[in-house]
């Protein structure tokens, strides 16, 4: 599962490592905390993929930073060809296959990916946060931007302290049974859309959010173009990859 946590206000490492802990059933195996630029990362590991410390996070490469929640599911096909390019890899992990992608795509390292994942990058070099979830949700990102002080989490809890009921989200939940993004429960805290990106500007105060991905409108044709082996090659290829992780390839 993995719970990350990025900050720019000025607490100190024991308050954060404090928030964290409320949702530390995230990631039991490793809680770590570093601070650099005026930026805290945090992050809770579950380890699925490289088991060893190495891959604890936050994750750095150079002046790249990384937190990271969720599973590529493609990585050592993008790790090979990284590898092809040029670049080291000190780890087994995904997540340096993240960061390290991003040092050669930059924000199009999105297009790359094939998985669940929310994750934040800063880059020290452009003093530039940069982030993204996946392209249907299924891994959280929540963030708050009030008076140049960011916050973001995958879990509300961390990063409400003193937030307020929205209501205008509060009446959403009353009439839908949820609240849609980017709406959360609380003002000033927002959720990332599914399949968009944010980057946030550091030095100039500057948040932007954006699209990198929809759903294709489908003709009444497309449905009859697929045939039933076709089906069932796309789902048990979609199976297979979600077992990928140490231990499970072996024993399939």
């Amino acid at each position: 599962m993995c719970g990350i946590l990025v900050s720019n206000s000025n607490k100190d490492i024991p308050y954060f490592e404090s928030r964290l802990e409320t949702v530390n059933f995230r990631g039991p195996d490793n809680l770590n905390l570093y601070q650099v630029n005026g930026l805290t990362l945090g992050h809770l590991r579950l380890s699925i993929i490289d088991l060893e410390d190495r891959s604890n996070q936050p994750m750095k490469s150079g002046k790249y930073h990384i937190v990271f929640n969720g599973e590529i599911y493609n990585f050592k096909e993008l790790r090979d060809e990284l590898l092809i390019l040029g670049y080291k890899f000190k780890t087994e992990s995904d997540t340096e296959v993240i960061l390290i992608g991003y040092q050669y795509w930059g924000e199009s390292v999105v297009d790359h990916l094939d998985g669940m994942f929310s994750f934040i990058i800063y880059d020290l070099n452009k003093n530039v946060l940069f982030g993204s979830r996946d392209r249907l949700g299924v891994k959280p990102l929540y963030y708050s931007y009030v008076n140049n002080t960011f916050e973001a989490c995958s879990q509300l809890r961390p990063i409400s302290e003193n937030k307020q009921i929205c209501e205008e989200a509060l009446n959403m939940y009353y009439d839908l049974g949820y609240i849609p993004a980017p709406y959360s429960i609380y003002k000033d805290v927002k959720k990332l859309k599914a399949g968009n990106c944010f980057r946030l500007d550091l030095e100039l105060g500057d948040l932007k959010t954006w699209p990198y991905w929809d759903i294709k409108p489908l003709l009444k044709d497309d449905f009859n173009s697929i045939r039933k082996e076709e089906l069932f090659s796309i789902l048990e290829d979609s199976v297979n990859k979600r077992l990928i992780s140490d231990g499970l390839e072996e024993r399939r």
